[in-house]
């Protein structure tokens, strides 16, 4: 009985890892053909940093953005380095290190957001658009790069709050 349980397990556990490698394919497929829409190199979705500031390009933000995201997820990994390595109980965390975990999540968050919203709009796309991005992207994100949507770079809306 436990031999069974475990060929199921495993069997169960090969099958998420194969969809879940499927929706990472889609994923980076459509970023690819998103990037090279926009006129970048589609190949340069598949480096990490990089890919961030051609990102930013695509959808018209200021370089400092990349930096900023870059340095946030950087001291956050150092946080969790800190916290793992360094502490000798990690259930025990000091405030300070909830705060700024917190903190530097909130900030990743704001920028994601910002960047999903100027993705639909270089695109031609609505706000809608951009909560269907956020929150089904392995639908929204192969639309925006399979769909007829052309890149309009200069088409952006222009709002009260600034571009996009």
């Amino acid at each position: 009985m436990n031999e069974l349980l475990a060929v199921v397990g495993v069997t169960v556990a090969l099958c998420l890892l194969g969809v879940f490698m499927c929706l990472a394919a889609v994923m980076i497929v459509s970023q690819w053909v998103i990037t090279a829409k926009a006129g970048f190199p589609g190949w340069s979705v598949l480096i990490p940093i990089y890919a961030t500031f051609i990102q930013l390009r695509v959808i018209r933000r200021p370089e400092s953005w990349g930096w900023i995201i870059v340095g946030t997820s950087f001291a956050q990994f150092c946080l969790s380095i800190y916290e793992q390595f360094v502490l000798a109980q990690p259930d025990n965390q000091p405030w300070w290190l909830l705060l700024s975990t917190m903190i530097l999540s909130i900030i990743l968050a704001i920028y994601g957001v910002r960047m999903t919203h100027g993705y639909a709009r270089v695109f031609g796309k609505t706000g809608w658009f951009t909560v269907g991005l956020i929150f089904i992207p392995y639908v929204f994100y192969p639309i925006l790069a399979f769909g007829n949507a052309p890149y309009q770079p200069d088409g952006m809306v222009y709002n009260s709050f600034g571009p996009g």
